[in-house]
This record gives C-alpha cells, sequence and structure tokens, in this order.
C-alpha cells in the first residue's frame, strides 16, 4: 500500500516527524480496520512497541456438547454395562466469546518480543458443556532469529479447574520452509494420577499443502495414562472467495493397560472445519469432530455451527 511504502522510506531516513505527518493523512482518508494496519506498520518501521487484539463474541451449536456416549453398552471387566440418559450426547444453543491480545515490544536487536494473552469460553444451557481456557505467553526473541517461549494455560470444566499446562520452548528455523519448537511440558490435573511431564516437537510449514505438525511424548503419574502422539493439520484451502475448508488429525498410543477394559487405548481423532464468507460481513464456520477409539466409553462425535463478525 501506498503509505506503508512511504512510511518505511522515511523509517530508513529516521524521519519519525514527517511520517506521522503521513499518519494523519492515512486516518482521514482509510477505513478504521485499514488505518489501523498502516500504523501497525509504523510502529514496526520505526522500531516502536505496538499491539494487536481481537475480540469475538459469536452464537455456536453443538450436538454434543457434554461429548456424551454414543453406545448403549459399554464393557467393564467383560460385562456390559448400560450408559445413562445423562452421558448421552446434549444437544444446545450456546454462546462461545474469545479475546486475543497480543502485544509486540521492541528488544533492541531489531526484534520483537511477544506477550500474549488468550481467554476463551464456551456457554451451554446447562454447566456441564461449559468450557474454559485461557492462555498467557512470553515469547523473547534473539539476534539469530530464534526464541525462548514461556506458556501457562488454564482449562476449566464446568466451572472448576481441570488442567493447568506449563510450557518453555526453543523455537528456530530448521530450513527456509520449516519452522520448529522443541518445548517440554508439564501438566497439572484435579486429578492428580493424570499429572506428568513430557516433551513436545512442533514445526510450522511455508509453501505446503500441510500447515504443521507434532510429535508427542507424556509420562504421568500412572503409566495408564502416559501416551504419545502424533498429529498433522492442513493449510485452509480456498475454492471460492472466501469460502474453504481445512482439517486436522491425530492418533494417540497409551502407554499402559486400563484395567477395567483389559487393554491399552489407542484413539485416532478427525476435525474438519468449513468456513463461508463473506456475506455482509457474516462468516460461519461449520466444524466435524470425531474420535473414534478401540475402547468405546471414549469415542465422540460432534457438530459444531458457528456465525461470526469479522
Amino acid at each position: 500500500m501506498y503509505y506503508s511504502e512511504l512510511i518505511n522510506l522515511l523509517a530508513k531516513i529516521e524521519n519519525d516527524r514527517q511520517a506521522k505527518n503521513i499518519l494523519q493523512i492515512a486516518q482521514n482518508n482509510l477505513s478504521r480496520k485499514d488505518f489501523f494496519r498502516i500504523k501497525r506498520d509504523y510502529k514496526k518501521s520505526f522500531n516502536k512497541a505496538y499491539y494487536v487484539n481481537n475480540f469475538r463474541f459469536t452464537p455456536i451449536y453443538s450436538d454434543n456438547y457434554n461429548s456424551g456416549i454414543d453406545a448403549e453398552f459399554i464393557e467393564v471387566f467383560n460385562l456390559p454395562f448400560k450408559t445413562s440418559e445423562n452421558s448421552k450426547p446434549k444437544k444446545g444453543l450456546g454462546l462461545k466469546s474469545s479475546i486475543q491480545l497480543s502485544n509486540f515490544l521492541p528488544n533492541g536487536s531489531g526484534q520483537w518480543n511477544k506477550l500474549n494473552l488468550s481467554i476463551t469460553q464456551t456457554d451451554y444451557p446447562s454447566s456441564t458443556g461449559d468450557v474454559g481456557a485461557y492462555s498467557l505467553s512470553y515469547e523473547n526473541s534473539l539476534r539469530d532469529k530464534s526464541s525462548i517461549i514461556y506458556s501457562i494455560t488454564n482449562v476449566r470444566f464446568k466451572q472448576q479447574n481441570f488442567l493447568t499446562n506449563y510450557l518453555i520452548g526453543y523455537k528456530f528455523k530448521y530450513s527456509q520452509k520449516i519452522d520448529l519448537l522443541l518445548g517440554l511440558i508439564k501438566k497439572n490435573y484435579v486429578d492428580d494420577f493424570q499429572g506428568g511431564e513430557g516433551v513436545k516437537i512442533s514445526l510450522r510449514t511455508k509453501e505446503s499443502f500441510l500447515s504443521g505438525g507434532f510429535l508427542e511424548s507424556y509420562s504421568a503419574n500412572t503409566n495408564t495414562y502416559s501416551f504419545d502422539k502424533i498429529g498433522l493439520s492442513s493449510k485452509r484451502r480456498i475454492f471460492y472467495k472466501r469460502t474453504g475448508y481445512d482439517f486436522s488429525i491425530e492418533s494417540s498410543y497409551y502407554k499402559g493397560r486400563f484395567e477395567a477394559f483389559g487393554k491399552k487405548r489407542n484413539d485416532q481423532s478427525l476435525i474438519l472445519n468449513f468456513y463461508i464468507g463473506d456475506y455482509f460481513g457474516f462468516y460461519s464456520k461449520l466444524s466435524f469432530v470425531k474420535r473414534k477409539s478401540n475402547l468405546d466409553i471414549f469415542d465422540t462425535n460432534n457438530i459444531n455451527f458457528e456465525i461470526y463478525l469479522n
């Protein structure tokens, strides 16, 4: 854009005063969204702190918001038990709210450190399906374009603490097309036997059908809940204007036997998302979530639909 190019040229000759005049002209002639993009470019060009935020409140429909069990019977110690009505999938319309706040801070080496706050809350008619995730992370960028990342995430179900996840990682550029993140993980569950430590390797790719993937090995306090997991995710593929799709797949292999079921647990998961927009400024997202396990009690199917204003 013309304004960005001009501001970038003024930054090279350190003419901050004239750049501010250009910024004022842009504010008078551009939409609010375009102006904030130019203002962000100005901050980056003159090595000033800047922020990016995103607020979204959307209605969401789910046909299984409580992750209920479809099976009529499950086997425990080789005996069939009928599943109760309370454990069946529940349908309903809820409200999903999300807040993303990112603050970029110049560190004197031509790089920006990043402080990020993320809050996501989903509320349904009963507290059964209510989920909240609250995350705070800090990325310290180094001179060689690598970075150290610290993060903490708290997950709550039914307004009760369920999981707190800690991560410290080292991110670096493996090649021109691949970024790698090597992370150490610690998880504290409300049930201590599920807590433990692990390692995770994540990658992001460019110019590929895939957007990335990960490998995770987790050792819980009880071996039944220790697992190895692998996952892949695609880039969003656009087939008409802003209409497109993406997907992610995961496989989990648990290391210890679930004695009540007489076998180890293995899961395969698929998430398929369809995006539709722009219609009068509104966008929609349709998600199909399926987890298939060799232990029926862990099977789940879910369809979510949400509408939001971008």
